[in-house]
């Protein structure tokens, strides 16, 4: 039995092994391939439009939020919504929403793009970048006074790995030593990443999430408790049926999930500069708005 035993064992390492060695070559590929460009060079310190604070610094490296405040700030504290942008945890730019962020500015709510270390521009992995994101909304509530911000009123937003960090601020929830937690007050998700162990997170970013992808995974995480949850979601994305779970398994355990779906829409349809944003991005940039105005966040349309 020992032997048996053994030899399972002994297999599975060898498995483990080669397929660490297939997600690391892929994963040297891919950051060559964006080598040189705003997907893996460092971070812009400056977004034109917004006001930088440095939030953490690890390594030397100072990870910011870019805050966008409406044209003519009120003098009520604003609801703000905080931005997380994609790339499969691998790459991607803090600029990335920059559309969105000045879209929900302009309609009287404090938008902020906020940055975090990728595998590909720093080395790291998908637990690391979970951290930077729960430490980004801490920093924002912490900081929600001189932001001229209601700690009350925090949405998180992202799309696709950025979906996954947004959505493991409230899943995942953190607090810090002076009490200071990352739930947000609201989500409002773009086809996000909810299931890490599958073939095409593993295919993409496989290097990235290493063996903590079921820890990691908000599908396999979903409690009662959590903010009102806004799910767009294209049904010709290969993420498509486990979101569907996912809002399913959270509606069940008592939370609200909305999940509004675009037929034939396929996996980034809103990021404004794809092709694939060409024909959805418009239409979803109108349903984010009109999820926000009806929760109180953005002013209604006149």
């Amino acid at each position: 039995m020992n032997l048996v035993r053994n030899a399972f064992l002994a297999a599975t390492l060898l498995l483990c092994t080669a397929r660490l060695a297939v997600a690391q070559d892929k994963a040297a590929n891919l950051c060559s391939q964006f080598a040189d460009t705003p997907h893996t060079s460092p971070s812009p310190e400056v977004v034109e439009g917004a006001t930088a604070y440095v939030f953490k610094s690890v390594k030397d490296v100072g990870l910011r939020l870019h805050v966008f405040n409406p044209p003519e700030a009120a003098t009520a504290v604003r609801p703000a919504v905080i931005f997380f942008f994609g790339g499969g945890w691998m790459i991607g730019s803090v600029s990335d929403f920059a559309p969105q962020a000045r879209y929900v500015a302009s309609r009287g709510a404090t938008a902020i793009l906020a940055d975090y270390r990728t595998f590909c521009r720093n080395g790291v992995k998908v637990e690391s970048e979970v951290s930077d994101a729960a430490d980004a909304v801490r920093w924002v509530r912490a900081h929600a006074r001189e932001l001229g911000i209601d700690p009350k009123r925090i949405a998180v937003s992202g799309g696709s790995s950025g979906g996954h960090l947004a959505l493991t601020t409230a899943v995942f929830s953190q607090t810090d030593s002076a009490g200071t937690d990352s739930m947000p007050n609201l989500l409002v998700l773009f086809y996000p990443c909810v299931d890490l162990t599958n073939d095409t997170e593993q295919e993409f970013s496989g290097a990235a999430i290493a063996d903590q992808g079921k820890r990691l995974s908000p599908l396999f995480h979903v409690r009662s408790g959590l903010p009102p949850t806004f799910i767009f979601q294209g049904t010709a994305d290969p993420l498509y049926r486990e979101v569907q779970a996912y809002c399913k398994k959270a509606a069940d355990a008592g939370n609200k999930c909305q999940l509004t779906e675009y037929a034939e829409a396929e996996h980034g349809f809103f990021n404004a500069s794809s092709p694939k944003g060409r024909k959805w991005y418009q239409t979803a940039l109108e349903a984010m708005g009109a999820v926000l105005a009806e929760e109180g966040w953005l002013a209604a349309r006149k």
